[in-house]
């Protein structure tokens, strides 16, 4: 069984939960040439697009130019995204065997990465 989730419009900035096995996104080249292209749009224009309000779109803006820099840190997305769907998640409760289970059977999409 897989379980399909999209991603949420908010997001955390750190994690502080210990992943044992991080993967590489599969659209990863994607992700960065979308970032370079999205980091150009003024925030009214991502706030248009994105269809968020002026917070959401000004904390993307600043992500977009961040999302290459050398101080970026990537995160697992299941610690990453703080939705209503996230919240009751909990990956901070998370054995190694929940993650394995999570790393075989749940997909979470991403406008970035696919």
């Amino acid at each position: 069984m897989f379980v399909l989730i999209s991603c949420a419009k908010t997001m955390a900035s750190r994690c502080s939960v210990v992943v044992p096995e991080v993967t590489v996104p599969k659209f990863e080249a994607e992700a960065v040439r979308n970032a370079l292209e999205m980091s150009q749009y003024p925030v009214s224009e991502l706030e248009r697009l994105l269809r968020v309000n002026t917070k959401i779109a000004t904390e993307n803006c600043l992500r977009f130019h961040d999302f290459c820099s050398e101080e970026n840190h990537p995160m697992p997305a299941i610690c990453a995204y703080t939705g209503a769907v996230f919240k009751r998640i909990l990956p901070k409760d998370f054995s190694v065997e929940d993650f394995r289970y999570a790393q075989e059977h749940l997909r979470i999409t991403s406008f970035l990465y696919g």
